[in-house]
C-alpha cells in the first residue's frame, strides 16, 4: 500500500469515528455527555482535515515520505473492526457503555497507527501533524474513559 492510499484509508477511519460519536451523542439523554460526544465528533472532522494536509504534501512533495510502516492488511483489519463497531452502534446492538469501551480500544489502536506513519516522514512539519493526531487519539481515550466511569452516560 502506498502512502497516499494509507492516508486516504486513515481519513475514512476518522469518518467512521465521527459517525460513531454522532450516533452516541443522539442516543444519550444526558446533555453534558452529549456535549462531550459532540466535541469528539468535531475533533474527528478536524483530524480528517489534518490528514488531508498529508495528502497535499504527497501531491506537492512526494519525496518527503518513505514507504508506510502500516501494512495494508493491518489497516484493512482495523477498518473492519471500526466499521463493525459503528454498525453495532447504529443498529443499537450494543449499549452506550459497550460502545464507549469499543471506541476507547479502537482509539488506542489508532494512536499506534498514527505513530507508525512517523518513521517514513522526512519533513518536521508534517511529522508534527502525525504526532498531533496520535496525541489527540490518546486524549480521546482519556475522555472516553472518564465517560465510562460516569454513572449517567445513558
Amino acid at each position: 500500500m502506498d502512502v497516499k492510499a494509507a492516508i486516504e484509508k486513515a481519513i475514512a477511519l476518522e469518518s467512521l469515528f465521527q459517525r460513531a460519536y454522532e450516533k452516541l451523542k443522539h442516543q444519550t439523554k444526558n446533555p453534558a455527555v452529549s456535549q462531550i460526544l459532540e466535541r469528539l465528533e468535531l475533533d474527528e472532522i478536524e483530524h480528517r482535515h489534518m490528514l488531508r494536509t498529508g495528502l497535499n504534501y504527497i501531491e506537492h512533495a512526494p519525496d518527503l515520505f518513505g514507504d508506510p510502516i502500516v501494512s495494508e492488511e493491518e489497516l484493512d483489519e482495523y477498518f473492519e473492526l471500526t466499521n463493525k463497531a459503528l454498525s453495532q452502534i447504529e443498529k443499537n446492538e450494543i449499549t452506550t457503555l459497550e460502545a464507549l469501551e469499543k471506541l476507547s480500544s479502537l482509539e488506542m489502536q489508532l494512536k499506534d497507527i498514527h505513530m507508525k506513519y512517523l518513521v517514513p516522514i522526512m519533513d518536521d512539519r508534517l511529522r508534527e501533524v502525525f504526532i498531533a493526531l496520535s496525541s489527540y487519539d490518546q486524549e480521546h481515550v482519556k475522555v472516553i474513559r472518564k465517560l465510562i466511569n460516569r454513572n449517567d452516560i445513558y
